[in-house]
């Protein structure tokens, strides 16, 4: 007989120096376990990493938190004490054989900042060439481009200038004479500030040359080339200065990144063809720059141009109003416009003077025509999928109720689009590759779905058609609808029910349908008469995921567009017992990873995720049809220190993990039987998720965790025990565990 811990909740002691942990263990007899079990686990976690103890975890905003992250809204605090550096050139000067730039500078709040050096600054000058030159007719729709003609840094030669309350000047080496600058030229002189103990700050100032005068920087320029802002760019790169878009060390704002990536300088690093490039990274049918870029996946969709052309800047509509080999060719890289390989009946294109011709900005696609706007299909998928938003609109259930007698479950539900329910035995979103299906999942303390005799996907929620209608599903009449579910076999406890999948729609008018996202709703019901309905954990705010992760303008939506903007559905099939192994080659060496099942728990998986590349030992999972997803190739552009990039406050310290159930990582001999199967004890499961090296899992394993144990031998939260208690055990178990682990690391 071997013996197993019995749940009983660790308390914790007030050093973390010698006894980090009290563990109490009540030994009972139990039958044998795995020869692949790792046997019993307490962790000790919380000893240490405890909220309030020496070194906590779950409070980004203490300064002792290991997580510390300094939240100020205007970024971290630089070694020099600056939060942020604005710089605002006022003055641009050129008439002489120097370039003078005048400009001031001042931190987050406004203060003048006096102590810039020359060392900190550089600037660059680029001249705004319209597309169009009436001397050349091919120009004919061309775009316009900035084109650098001078860069230096403040050190390289010239004058730099205190001028006092923040205000400085240069004077540059570099003579505008000998470009030469002509007079009315649209020009951009930005500045760049950045040292090591400064955060960086750019600045610019657009102007018609005045060969006369210095050119002030309030005038606006009669030429302008404004589609793209920085602040669009930094919905998902981040607002503050540790997160924000920043490359090359110090330049921040898209206006200082045009002045260099010009295509005369390099056409693969022009910033339209750049930019399009890297956000269509994986799908991109050419290599370019060596394929740096090849595991970029744009989490917005890829084909709604708005994403990032979004309305403000003067020229936004560019996208639409002036195709171009350029633009388009970056993203359709398999177009050769020199020969006319598969661009179809345009044929070859020498220029760009006819490509409007046949893609306007909008319109009906017509055998000659492809409107920009309108191939585009993201931006009809957005704004038909708005007519399931927005009050009364969408999936909604209506109603579940538990008839304890009956042991039945009734969902009323129904789907409102634009105002008006739908027929869902009628309508042509439904009829076209529709797809709505009913999930029951359970225990809502922790989901495993235990019973639901899903196989071979362990611990998979009791799903049916809610399409199905006159077989399973009843007309309620008046567009609801109704299913009534046995949930004899459930438990006790609480339930979920949820309803995912989308409709479709012809947004083309050309009898083709395309899926829309709409937000899966949940409605969470009482099972236990004996108690109070327990909701499942809701720790993530979705509104968090969806400032970089949108489809259809409906935010997250994942596996089809089927589950969408609600996380409460993903942890219902993305629970603690669930793995990878339906979807997985029958043989592990057939697997990129070598492994026969992969842990699919929300609380691990999302976590390795994001993490990606960062990871010693990159996640690999195997999703619908066999799918390899890779994520090695994934770095997270966020601060992945930040927990509450993602989490609500108070959701994510080790206390929060310890209360989960184990993560299984082999399903055993019977994938619908949890008993037999390994898991990572809770926190171990969290923490291994981000930091998964040799050093951070040996620490782990030595304060109790394990990476194989029966969940039978892994002791989880229960009551305080008696002080008493604890005292009087408190050497035996330090004693057994010593003995446990000198037994494990060194065998004789």
């Amino acid at each position: 007989m071997a013996r197993v811990i019995k749940r009983i909740k660790q308390a914790t002691a007030s050093s973390c120096g010698a006894i980090v942990s009290v563990l109490v263990f009540v030994w009972i007899a139990a039958p044998d376990v795995s020869a692949q079990s790792q046997g019993p686990s307490v962790e000790g976690c919380i000893g240490c990493h405890a909220l309030g103890e020496p070194a906590p975890v779950g409070n980004n905003s203490n300064l002792g938190d290991l997580h510390y992250v300094d939240l100020h809204p205007s970024g971290p605090a630089s070694l020099s004490g600056y939060r942020q550096i604005n710089v605002a050139p006022t003055l641009v000067d050129v008439t002489g054989a120097s370039l003078v730039i005048e400009f001031g500078v001042t931190d987050e709040n406004g203060a003048d900042v006096t102590n810039i050096f020359d060392s900190d600054g550089r600037f660059t000058l680029a001249v705004l060439e319209p597309g169009f030159d009436p001397m050349d007719p091919d120009s004919a729709g061309d775009p316009s481009e900035w084109k650098r003609i001078a860069y230096e840094r403040f050190t390289e030669g010239g004058v730099f200038q205190s001028l006092g309350g923040g205000s400085y000047r240069y004077s540059a080496v570099f003579d505008p004479t000998t470009v030469p600058v002509q007079a009315g030229q649209t020009l951009r002189a930005a500045i760049q500030i950045f040292a090591g103990d400064i955060p960086p700050g750019n600045g610019w100032c657009d102007f018609d040359a005045d060969l006369m005068t210095a050119n002030d920087c309030a005038t606006p320029p009669s030429l302008t080339r404004d589609i793209v802002r920085t602040d669009t760019c930094n919905g998902c790169h981040g607002t503050t200065s540790d997160t924000q878009l920043r490359e090359h060390g110090g330049r921040t704002e898209v206006e200082y990144c045009v002045t260099c990536h010009n295509p005369d300088r390099n056409p693969d690093t022009g910033m339209t063809t750049l930019v399009h490039k890297i956000h269509y990274g994986s799908q991109l049918t050419q290599v370019w720059l060596d394929g740096e870029f090849d595991n970029v996946n744009f989490t917005r969709d890829i084909d709604n141009c708005t994403s990032c052309h979004q309305a403000g800047p003067s020229d936004a509509d560019n996208w639409r109003t002036e195709p171009n080999r350029e633009a388009c060719g970056s993203c359709h890289d398999d177009v050769n416009f020199a020969t006319g390989e598969n661009h179809g009946s345009g044929g070859q294109q020498l220029t760009n003077t006819f490509c409007s011709n046949c893609h306007p900005a909008e319109g009906a696609i017509t055998p000659a025509l492809r409107p920009v706007a309108t191939v585009h299909q993201g931006l009809a998928r957005e704004q038909e999928g708005g007519l399931y938003r927005g009050p009364g609109n969408g999936i909604a259930i209506e109603s579940a109720t538990f008839d304890r007698a009956a042991e039945t479950l009734t969902v009323d539900y129904s789907v409102t689009r634009d105002g008006q329910k739908m027929n869902l035995a009628t309508a042509p979103q439904w009829l076209n590759g529709g797809r709505l299906v009913l999930n029951v999942a359970w225990a809502t303390d922790d989901y495993t779905n235990e019973g639901s005799g899903s196989t071979p996907a362990p611990a998979q929620p009791v799903s049916m058609s809610a399409l199905d209608v006159g077989n399973t599903v009843t007309d309620l009449g008046n567009g609801s609808y109704r299913i009534v579910l046995d949930v004899s076999t459930f438990g006790f406890g609480g339930a979920s029910v949820s309803l995912e999948g989308h409709p479709n729609a012809n947004v083309l008018g050309d009898g083709s349908y395309v899926q829309i996202p709409v937000r899966s709703p949940v409605r969470f019901v009482n099972l236990e008469a004996r108690a109070p309905l327990e909701v499942r954990r809701d720790v993530v705010d979705i509104n968090k995921c969806n400032a970089c992760h949108d489809s259809g303008g409906a935010g997250l939506a994942l596996h089809g567009n089927n589950r969408t903007g609600e996380m409460q559905v993903c942890v219902q099939c993305h629970n603690a017992n669930a793995t990878d192994i339906r979807q997985r080659p029958a043989d592990p060496g057939m697997a990129l990873d070598g492994k026969v099942e992969q842990s699919v728990d929300m609380k691990r998986m999302i976590h390795q995720i994001h993490m990606g590349g960062d990871l010693e030992q990159p996640v690999v999972i195997y999703g619908f049809g066999g799918n390899v997803h890779d994520y090695s190739g994934v770095h997270f552009i966020g601060n992945n220190a930040n927990c509450l990039t993602c989490h609500k406050p108070g959701t994510y310290s080790t206390d929060d993990a310890w209360q989960t159930t184990p993560s299984t990582v082999d399903t055993g001999a019977d994938v619908t039987d949890a008993s037999d199967d390994l898991n990572i004890s809770p926190v171990t499961a969290v923490c291994s998720s981000c930091h998964d090296g040799q050093r951070a899992t040996d620490h782990m394993v030595a304060f109790g965790g394990t990476f194989a144990s029966l969940d039978s031998e892994i002791a989880t939260p229960a009551p305080e025990p008696d002080a008493q208690l604890l005292a009087a055990t408190a050497l035996v178990v330090l004693s057994l565990l010593a003995s446990r682990r000198a037994r494990r690391y060194h065998p004789l």
